[in-house]
């Protein structure tokens, strides 16, 4: 059975979070060692992150200039009474 979700069930999610928000919050960080581990996986990931919103903002740039390209070249037509050979012949 599936039960619809409701606007009024948000602030009861969030002061659920809470408590344990807060414990991780409180929790200690760790040694040193573990701190500067810690550190590289985050410079890492930062790393990997932007590299990659790079790639997909050069992607969608390169889209959309392609997706213009054609509104800007006129479109060659052919003469009228050109046949194809899906045309119909009798």
């Amino acid at each position: 059975m599936i039960v619809p979700r409701h606007a009024d069930q948000r602030p009861v999610a969030g002061v659920r979070a809470l408590p344990p928000a807060r414990q991780v919050l409180a929790a200690d960080t760790g040694t040193p060692q573990m701190q500067d581990i810690a550190s590289a996986i985050k410079e890492g990931a930062e790393a990997f992150l932007r590299r990659q919103n790079r790639t997909i903002a050069v992607i969608g740039v390169r889209r959309r200039r392609a997706h213009l390209r054609p509104a800007l070249v006129e479109v060659p037509r052919e003469p009228a009474g050109t046949l194809h050979a899906t045309d119909d012949y009798s």
